[in-house]
């Protein structure tokens, strides 16, 4: 269990065993299943934090090093307390110590803020938003692109941040129609915030026009559509990942059509399907989904996930 002071968020943590004198990724964990706060703590260590689980069986002397991944303005760290409990022999311990751990702002946002641990979501960016009331779409099919189409909403799902080096919301469009991962039809702008959040590529929604479920409110976001709506392609599960991987493939691959092809090539990617994190390739990379007992698949075998988008190769037999 990991602690840390003020108000940023972990996105995701990765642990890693020594093998051969190299350090291999063994446990991936994400999500608000992995944080504790408010009432909840961890009882036999009595503490709250970033709770962490891994197989740490290994023989006496294995080497562990623990990467947490946080999203917020940490420009300090301190030394907070860490607890770890588990088997030792036949009886399960409890030990404590200390480690560098970041030093957050006291505000997570000026807007929303101060938030508790229990009311921030991890898998977004952004702050949460307090509640606005419904924003209708503005419709004029008449109308020229680019144009301000959901004032005061975000896309449920994005491809891309751009970054922060755009002034105006005119310059964020002509990079995302620029760049070949942007392929919906709208960006997300923040004219207060852009400084921090960036320039935002949405994804492709499933039905044009888009459903209101595929924005959320929030004033500090603005939605431009600046050609024609784009619809994901049938091979593509969005907002979703497989409950079941046979195999991790690494994060040398800049798209999915690259996942994809190198899911075709190995032996050991059976199940037609890969997963895909357009925001989160660069730590959790590409991976094959395991072969389905059944076809088609049953809901079951997927998750809900934000960041994860699943694409079919292949039919399923």
């Amino acid at each position: 269990m990991l602690s840390w002071e003020g108000q940023c968020k972990v996105d995701h943590y990765d642990v890693y065993h020594e093998v051969n004198g190299e350090m291999e990724l063994e446990t991936h964990g994400c999500g608000n299943d992995f944080v504790l706060g408010g009432s909840n703590e961890i009882h036999s260590l009595c503490m709250q934090g970033l709770q962490i689980y891994s197989d740490f069986r290994k023989p006496p002397g294995n080497k562990y090093m623990i990467k947490v991944y946080m999203i917020g303005n940490i420009e300090e760290t301190t030394m907070l307390p860490y607890g770890m409990y588990g088997k030792v022999g036949t009886k399960f311990q409890a030990e404590y110590g200390e480690v560098i751990s970041p030093k957050c702002p006291a505000d997570l946002c000026k807007v929303t803020c101060p938030l508790k641990l229990s009311e921030i979501s991890l898998y977004t960016q952004e702050c949460a938003s307090t509640a606005n009331p419904s924003v209708s779409p503005t419709t004029n099919p008449t109308s020229s692109y680019p144009k301000l189409s959901r004032p005061d909403q975000a896309c449920r799902s994005e491809i891309k941040n751009l970054g922060t080096s755009f002034k105006t919301a005119e310059q964020c469009i002509a990079a995302a129609k620029s760049d070949s991962r942007c392929t919906g039809s709208e960006i997300m702008w923040s004219s207060s915030y852009n400084y921090a959040w960036g320039c935002r590529c949405c994804s492709e929604t499933q039905t044009c026009p888009a459903a209101t479920s595929d924005y959320y409110s929030n004033s500090n976001w603005d939605t431009y559509e600046y050609r024609t709506c784009q619809t994901i392609p049938e091979n593509v599960t969005p907002n979703k990942g497989c409950r079941y991987q046979s195999k991790y493939l690494g994060t040398s691959f800049s798209t999915p059509e690259q996942c994809m092809a190198a899911a075709k090539s190995d032996s050991g990617c059976t199940g037609g399907e890969i997963m895909w994190s357009d925001s989160y390739n660069y730590a959790w990379g590409c991976r094959c989904c395991s072969k389905h007992p059944t076809c088609p698949p049953g809901s079951s075998r997927y998750q809900s996930n934000n960041n994860w988008d699943v694409y079919k190769y292949e039919e399923c037999s």
